[in-house]
């Protein structure tokens, strides 16, 4: 489908940093930005809780429709091939993101309608909720390239770490409008769009792929 999120490999180092952003510190010695507090154990089970329909304890792909995030990073959640996932999978995914002690990343997002380069797009990365409260939401506009770096507005940002810019690990919804062209609800007020912001995205991007019709 052409409106599902593609893991750009194409991009390269020149179109994603990854970065382990350090910030001065009381001392001289510089400190980490931490990585979000996020309850691993208490986001598996709210994540079962928010999309499993059925009852089963699984979320399968047609329930990770309504997490876009997971399903498109699906192999990264199921190790072991069952195509779904259940709470201790999500849990397991989070430690792992937790143990790069990763407090933000650059991503680079490329945004395209109908294989074009889509310029002037506003990306709003939101997170899902059984994250906690600690992950900000992240956004930015398309360049001529249909490229844009979406980062933590200033205001949500603590004072230490004013001026940086980034997106924190985690996963997201997305949501793209456009001034002056209509896009199709799925892509904004109805989202299905979604990505993992994870350090594995080191020589990748997110290809945000919107059709017209």
């Amino acid at each position: 489908m052409l409106n599902k999120i593609a893991l750009a490999g194409r991009f390269g180092l020149s179109l994603l940093l990854l970065l382990m952003i350090i910030v001065p510190g009381c001392s001289r010695r510089p400190q980490r930005v931490h990585p979000p507090t996020i309850d691993a154990d208490s986001a598996g089970k709210q994540a079962i809780q928010l999309f499993d329909t059925d009852g089963d304890g699984q979320l399968s792909r047609a329930e990770l429709a309504a997490c876009p995030g997971i399903l498109n990073g699906l192999s990264r959640f199921d190790k072991d091939n069952l195509d779904s996932v259940d709470a201790d999978a999500i849990t397991a995914r989070i430690r792992e993101w937790q143990a790069t002690r990763i407090g933000i990343m650059t991503i680079q997002c490329r945004v395209t309608l109908d294989g074009v380069p889509l310029s002037g797009a506003n990306v709003k990365l939101i997170p899902e909720t059984f994250l906690g409260d600690s992950i900000q939401p992240a956004s930015g506009v398309s360049d001529t390239t249909g490229g844009c770096s979406p980062a933590i507005a200033a205001e949500d940002l603590p004072d230490s770490q004013q001026g940086l810019r980034g997106v924190q690990i985690g996963l997201y919804k997305a949501e793209i409008t456009h001034p002056d062209r209509e896009l199709p609800s799925r892509y904004n007020v109805e989202t299905e769009l979604g990505c993992e912001i994870a350090p594995e995205m080191f020589m990748d991007g997110v290809v945000f792929a919107l059709s017209s019709r």
